[in-house]
Formats: structure tokens, sequence, C-alpha cells
């Protein structure tokens, strides 16, 4: 027979199990830390679990926090797969459309800079002797420009110029002459001194015959003035 002592057990107290060691959850001790319950506590005084399995205050509070960061998660998603604000998008294209005309500006002031300096060094720098002899005057004969004497007495003249040095040139002036009733070329040596040119008769043709007596060349240059 056992001992008195082994049987009693303080009062209130649970028996232990077998192996000595107490379940966790068994009425009267919590679950989690093994302390004893109050009865009717809805949670342990020790460690705030819950005796019935519902979630203590501090594990609610984590469980509340957990559930707001997923919510923000999503809403940062939300966010980022959201269309873009038409109102932002209308700005940012108006800005572009700026920017565009500005560098489109920006180019064409470039090249207009560009395309004068290329007429400014044509008009003072080039050499222009078909331009220069056609604004010679031969007062010998009229007061008017070779250009206007020409455009009377040859229906369409034509021009052409060659090269023979750096300021050397020779211009011919060709066509019917209906004075002379012959196809006419009067031949012209122009040579650049200064910035002036100066030009002279160097000989005619008449129907291809090629004359440079003066005498010849007087009979054509009184017939184009």
């Amino acid at each position: 027979m056992l001992d008195h002592e082994e049987d009693v057990r303080q009062e209130g107290e649970t028996p232990l199990p077998e192996n000595g060691e107490r379940e966790s959850g068994t009425p009267g001790f919590c679950g989690k830390c093994g302390a004893p319950l109050t009865e009717g506590v809805k949670f342990c005084g020790k460690c705030g679990v819950s005796v019935d399995g519902s979630p203590s205050g501090q594990e609610f509070q984590q469980l509340a926090e957990s559930a707001k960061a997923a919510a923000d998660v999503q809403e940062e998603a939300r966010a980022d797969d959201a269309p873009p604000n038409s109102e932002n998008q209308d700005t940012n294209n108006r800005q572009a459309v700026k920017d565009a005309l500005k560098m489109i500006k920006t180019w064409v002031e470039r090249i207009a800079g560009i395309a004068l300096i290329i007429f400014l060094y044509w008009a003072f720098f080039t050499k222009k002797p078909i331009l220069d002899v056609q604004n010679m005057v031969f007062e010998q004969y009229s007061s008017r420009s070779l250009k206007e004497a020409v455009n009377l007495s040859i229906p369409e003249p034509a021009w052409e110029k060659e090269k023979l040095g750096k300021k050397h040139y020779m211009v011919t002036v060709s066509g019917f002459c209906p004075d002379l009733y012959s196809n006419i070329e009067i031949i012209f040596d122009v040579n650049y001194s200064g910035g002036d040119a100066y030009g002279s008769v160097e000989g005619v043709r008449l129907d291809g015959e090629y004359y440079d007596d003066l005498f010849s060349i007087g009979i054509v240059m009184e017939a184009i003035y």
C-alpha cells in the first residue's frame, strides 16, 4: 500500500501524468508555459496566450500588423500597374513638343547663318565674270550696258565663261543677230585686279568664221549697239 503522502495532493493541483510532466493545454494549466490558470480566465496571466485557442492581444496585434503590411504591398502593386495620370501625360507631351520645336528653331537658325555666310562669300569674294561683262559699258558705242545692248539685238543670247587663270577668264555671248543676218559670237578677255574687272573684245565669229581685226570687231559691235 502506497504511503499516505503520495496519495495526498495539494488542493486545486492537477495530477501529473505518469512521466511526471504536465501536458500542455490540460485544464487548470497554460498550454504554452504550463502556469496554473484561474477558473474562468480566457488568457494566461503569465505569457498572455489565449486559453481557448483564440489569439491573444499580442498575437492579435501581430496579425493586424501583418495584414496591414500585406495590404500596403498590394496597394503599391496596384499603383505601379495603374495607367499614368492623363493630366501629367498631357503636361509631359506639351513639354516634349516645346523641346522639339526649340531644337528645330536652333537648327533653322544655324542653317540660316551658314547660308548667309555662303551668300556673302559668293557676293564679295567669288569672281562673277559673266555678270561683270554684262555690266560693262563700251562708251565708244553707247552708254548702255552690254547686257542691255545684247538683249535688244539678239533674241535669245547664250552666255558662257572659261577660266584661264586665277584672275583671268574668257566670256562669250552668242546668238542670231537679225541686223547682220548671221550667227555671231563675241569673245571677251576678262582680267581681275584689285577687286575690279577689266574686259576687252578679243575677237568675233560670223557664221563660224573667226575674226580678230578691229574692222570686223567694229562691225559686230555696231550691230549689237
